[in-house]
């Protein structure tokens, strides 16, 4: 694959993860990662160096998505098993280990929904930020599933995520207000819970999030907002926050009379120390067995 090619599909993650989440990003990747095998035309000596090339390039992605990378770093281990085959028998095989770590990824992201659940109590006001499929599943399950009464304030910067979770919370009938992400501050007085997934936890306690999620964060750490994070150990990376590869662009912008180059990035990073709480698969994290997986 090119740079070309390569910084395309990077984009496209970009992309996928700005509308859809990481989480549904990294279902459908793996779910395209099968399509593309399953209509792969090659020779049984091409098929495992095509196979291995695509896994080096996703593990370049900009951010790193970290749950794919897990996921088919363990794939790749798995189908080397099978590389002594025929090609056919190499396809099934590859195509059952994605449908494999898809299941497992999903089991996971559902338990993590269940735990989070538990996490809203009778008459809350929480705060979302960029929605993640997790988060809007927490509060859809919560109202399902509970006999309590809560409220949500949507804090608005993308239209399309906002817009998925607006029509999803109006159709379970469960109270909310959309106001702009920069009119926090006038909010946070009668809210008690901000809820935030995650790219990537890092090695070093940082988080790898949706852009304007530091501001937010710190602003509810400093008024007593308590702040739960909410993502699968897949998620946790084995590396440092400057490793993650977070994309950098320079735009050239006009205003008038004033031209000027103005950095970006696509994604936040946020200080672990800032969370009040982490929920996994396996509930909540204490601050020991957080410092005993990162580390």
């Amino acid at each position: 694959m090119n740079q070309t090619d390569r910084e395309n599909l990077y984009k496209l993650f970009r992309d996928h993860g700005d509308v859809l989440g990481f989480v549904r990003t990294t279902v459908v990747a793996l779910k395209s990662f099968m399509e593309s095998i399953r209509l792969l035309k090659c020779t049984t000596s091409e098929i495992m160096p095509l196979i291995f090339d695509l896994i080096q390039v996703i593990r370049c992605s900009e951010p790193k998505i970290i749950p794919l990378i897990h996921l088919i770093e363990q794939f790749e281990t798995e189908i080397q098993t099978s590389a002594d085959q025929d090609i056919d028998t190499i396809k099934a095989q590859a195509i059952q280990i994605l449908q494999q770590k898809i299941d497992m990824y999903q089991s996971n992201v559902q338990r993590v929904t269940e735990h989070g659940a538990q996490c809203l109590k009778d008459g809350d006001t929480v705060v979302v930020h960029m929605a993640s499929s997790v988060v809007t599943n927490i509060l859809l399950k919560a109202m399902e599933t509970r006999d309590i009464s809560f409220k949500v304030i949507i804090l608005q910067q993308n239209l399309v995520r906002a817009k998925q979770l607006i029509n999803a919370l109006s159709k379970a009938d469960i109270e909310h207000v959309i106001v702009p992400v920069y009119n926090l501050s006038h909010y946070l007085e009668g809210s008690n819970k901000l809820l935030i997934g995650a790219v990537t936890v890092t090695e070093d306690r940082k988080i790898v999030a949706p852009v304007g999620t530091a501001s937010i964060v710190s602003l509810c750490h400093a008024n007593n907002v308590d702040v739960y994070l909410f993502a699968n150990t897949l998620h946790f990376s084995h590396h440092g926050s400057t490793t993650q590869q977070i994309h950098c662009e320079l735009q050239n912008m006009n205003f008038e009379d004033c031209a000027y180059s103005m950095v970006t990035y696509s994604h936040d990073l946020v200080n672990l120390d800032m969370i009040d709480h982490v929920i996994t698969e396996d509930g909540e994290m204490g601050k020991i067995s957080q410092s005993r997986y990162l580390l």
